[in-house]
């Protein structure tokens, strides 16, 4: 890797954790707030293709694991909230795929789909199916009505994380 690859990966890790210390948002009848991380992956797998964003995006969840940020540790990835940390860099991973695989003709329309697509939908299901196994749940159908309670606000996200990128692509590792 480029000392101008590894400048840019540790760049999106000091962001993420920077932003791993905003407030979050309980919901009062579910177990997971919302936070602001998801959108910061979205831009982060856009920004910095398939590989190197899934490398930074598991770097980040192993520094979270470790607790040395003064939050996470090992037991929040065994709470509720283990779905969605495993899904960030799966997440991250497939938006720099389809953004790699179509940048020459990556058009506004599928540059919010792929965003919406894996950084929201994605995100949430692998949330919802960790969150269903962690609470015993047999029926999964009232975990995922519970989780439509993130969609606008995960929307909103992607729609912010579509406009991020479009300001930031040029100085993108994807930029040729």
């Amino acid at each position: 890797m480029k000392t101008k690859d590894l400048t840019q990966m540790t760049l999106w890790l000091a962001i993420t954790i920077v932003l791993a210390y905003m407030p979050v948002l309980p919901v009062p009848f579910l177990p997971v707030p919302i936070v602001i991380q998801n959108m910061v992956f979205m831009v982060m797998g856009a920004f910095l293709g398939a590989k190197k964003g899934f490398l930074t995006a598991l770097l980040y969840l192993l520094i979270y694991a470790t607790g040395i940020l003064g939050k996470g540790g090992l037991a929040v990835f065994l709470s509720a909230s283990g779905g969605y940390l495993f899904s960030y860099p799966f997440a991250v991973l497939a938006v720099g795929y389809f953004v790699e695989r179509y940048w020459e003709q990556l058009s506004d329309l599928k540059l919010l789909l792929i965003l919406i697509g894996f950084g929201v939908i994605f995100i949430n299901l692998s949330g919802a199916l960790f969150m269903v196994y962690y609470l015993h749940l047999g029926n999964l159908l009232p975990v995922l009505m519970s989780c439509l309670v993130y969609l606008p606000g995960d929307v909103i996200k992607a729609i912010l994380a579509f406009f991020l990128f479009k300001r930031l692509k040029n100085f993108s590792l994807l930029a040729k």
